[in-house]
């Protein structure tokens, strides 16, 4: 609070029955404040020490539930297990040949037709001495990477086989 604010104002009410009450507050021009409260047989509690016992039997009652106290908590029944299964199908996306096809061509015969670009690469840095251009054949060679990269996983969606997992419950 401000240092120059007023003390708040306390207002005490006697002769209220048990229940719930409203009590609405206005300052001068200003739009009411409105606060809910409940009076409580025996005092004012955070939890009810006391719970209502024929209440709570019929509750039970109704909804094909058990009233226990705590002492009889060990007496509840357990629920039924739930059966969860889990089954996963994989596919491969190609056959294992064109995987070995596909890294062979990409190794690649540094001499031969296969000739790929990192060897370019160090061809250009350390045999030319030409280190920008070593950087250069690099860096597309690394986007390349990553475009692949990239495709592939987007692509796993295409090849869905079924649920990766199902449950019953």
């Amino acid at each position: 609070m401000y240092e120059d604010a007023p003390e708040p104002d306390e207002i005490h009410v006697s002769g209220l029955q048990a229940g719930d009450y409203t009590a609405k507050v206005r300052i001068g021009e200003a739009p009411p404040s409105r606060h809910d409260f409940a009076c409580e047989r025996g005092g004012s509690a955070f939890a009810d020490s006391r719970p209502d016992r024929p209440r709570l039997e019929a509750i039970s009652r109704v909804t094909s539930g058990i009233s226990v106290d705590v002492p009889g908590v060990p007496r509840l029944p357990l629920p039924e297990a739930t059966s969860v299964s889990a089954e996963r199908q994989v596919a491969p996306m190609l056959p294992p040949w064109v995987w070995t096809l596909t890294s062979a061509v990409l190794l690649g015969e540094p001499a031969g037709v296969t000739r790929v670009i990192s060897i370019a690469a160090a061809t250009a840095a350390f045999e030319e001495y030409d280190y920008s251009m070593a950087s250069a054949i690099a860096m597309i060679m690394g986007f390349v990477q990553l475009g692949i990269v990239v495709a592939v996983l987007a692509s796993r969606g295409l090849f869905y086989r079924g649920p990766a997992s199902g449950a019953k419950g």
